[in-house]
């Protein structure tokens, strides 16, 4: 499969010869297969450390649909939820669209692709280290901040290149967006980490709330609702192909520059308004460090022999 990226006369851009992506389906379907078996192996020992719950959980469809209500009409998990709707159309729109901006925009080959997929790894590393560098901040702080400098990550390149502030040579532009991936994957990796953090709290609130730990529906809501909403972004990416005319299976140099252009000025326009109103949304969220402390006292004296 290795020689179906590379460019060849028939497909001089290794990355939209579509011979290339069934290999492609099936490495990244194996690594997050074997993503998955290696977390609940590492996670599966520390079931016997979790705190039973007080009281039987419930197993009928009425009392669920209750509980889930309540999660809803709390403002701190709405919060939550809105913040990480519009994050994931955000995302989504970014990940559709990244290879059109690369190729398209920036004239990127496979090899330059292969080089910022490295720098992807080298962000997941520092978004820990951020993380665990800000473990004792203020979390809803932290995050906004994070998605501040992703903002400025994904779109700031794309900004100075449409106004030709930013060099094209391919050996200046490549450290500069290998920088910028690194970035964007640190600040975005970071702020899912603070976010589900912040989810967590919200779990002990809602304990002391309504005397039910439902950490398992709010972890399972979220998560079917954000998988089903990041579907959104790449429909929305599909729909302003569409929009701006986008030529199909068009190599670089026959797509023209006012094309290519608008495709970046809308990229930026939408990445932006999605995080933007995905900070907006999380500054509902109103459990700060010292009310989660009070929370876990007030839930501690609850049970104290546990």
């Amino acid at each position: 499969m290795r020689g179906d990226w590379q460019p060849s006369a028939a497909q001089p851009v290794g990355q939209l010869n579509p011979a290339g992506y069934a290999g492609y389906g099936l490495t990244a379907g194996l690594i997050i297969a074997v993503s998955i078996v290696l977390s609940t192996l590492g996670t599966h020992g520390r079931i016997a450390l979790l705190r039973r719950p007080d009281r039987p959980r419930p197993s009928d469809l009425g009392t669920l649909r209750q509980r889930l209500r309540l999660l809803i009409a709390d403002a701190n998990y709405a919060s939550l939820l809105a913040c990480m709707l519009f994050f994931s159309v955000g995302a989504g729109i970014m990940t559709s669209l990244a290879t059109y901006i690369q190729t398209y925009f920036w004239k990127l080959n496979a090899g330059h692709l292969a080089v910022l997929a490295g720098a992807t790894g080298v962000g997941v590393i520092l978004g820990l280290v951020t993380v665990a560098l800000l473990v004792r901040s203020d979390k809803k702080r932290t995050t906004i901040s994070l998605y501040c400098a992703a903002v400025v990550a994904a779109t700031g390149p794309v900004v100075l290149g449409l106004v030709g502030a930013i060099p094209r040579d391919i050996g200046a532009l490549m450290p500069i967006l290998f920088l910028q991936q690194t970035l964007l994957i640190q600040c975005v990796f970071g702020a899912m980490i603070m976010g589900w953090s912040m989810i967590a709290d919200v779990a002990d609130h809602m304990e002391l709330k309504t005397g039910w730990r439902m950490e398992g529906l709010i972890f399972a809501a979220l998560v079917m609702i954000n998988k089903a909403v990041s579907g959104v972004g790449v429909f929305l990416s599909g729909a302003i192909l569409t929009a701006i005319d986008f030529p199909e299976k068009a190599a670089p140099a026959d797509v023209p520059a006012t094309t290519i252009d608008a495709l970046a000025l809308i990229y930026v326009s939408a990445v932006a308004l999605m995080i933007a109103a995905a900070m907006g949304c999380l500054g509902f969220y109103g459990i700060t460090r010292a009310a989660h402390a009070h929370t876990l006292r007030e839930l501690g004296a609850r049970r104290p022999n546990r």
